[in-house]
């Protein structure tokens, strides 16, 4: 079974997309979700495999996943990635991508929703590695002339209950 969708020139208030393509192949019990996207001049590559192990819970890996763009620079994903997804959990397995020989960015975690009088559990990891100032320089005002040094990070959070956008 395959399915294709391709969609250009999409405005929102975030910015354009200018090119979305999802292909999904495969069946219930082993499939492939492949998506690229230009957005913000910015060029997005993911590929997904995966299978539901029941109607509730979906388990894959994340195959790759690139970013490319010039205020971003060219980041990809270091090692494939397991990605659990059901209704009341998402979790992601030392999901890490990588610039060049130094800078990485990894996040580990677990998004948990129980409300069936369970106290909810939801905790990341998040590790910045060698990220240089000067990425940021771009989405500064022009005021700031010179952004040097280089930002390091290594977070723990820890959440009871989950946020709520407004």
């Amino acid at each position: 079974n395959d399915l294709k969708l391709s969609i250009d020139n999409i405005t929102t208030d975030s910015g354009q997309i200018k090119n979305l393509l999802v292909s999904i192949n495969g069946t219930k019990d082993k499939h492939q979700i492949s998506v690229k996207s230009i957005v913000l001049s910015h060029q997005l590559a993911i590929d997904i495999k995966g299978h539901y192990e029941d109607s509730m819970l979906w388990n894959g890996d994340i195959e790759t996943f690139t970013i490319k763009g010039k205020a971003l620079g060219s980041w990809y994903q270091k090692h494939k990635t397991q990605l659990i997804v059901s209704q009341e959990k998402m979790q992601i397995n030392k999901f890490c991508l990588v610039e060049g020989k130094l800078s990485s960015l990894c996040v580990n975690g677990v998004l948990d929703q129980k409300d069936n009088g369970q106290e909810q559990q939801s905790n990341a990891q998040l590790k910045l590695s060698h990220i240089d100032l000067k990425r940021f320089k771009a989405f500064l005002p022009k005021e700031i002339v010179e952004l040097s040094g280089v930002i390091d990070i290594d977070a723990d959070v820890n959440m009871k209950e989950l946020l709520e956008a407004d």
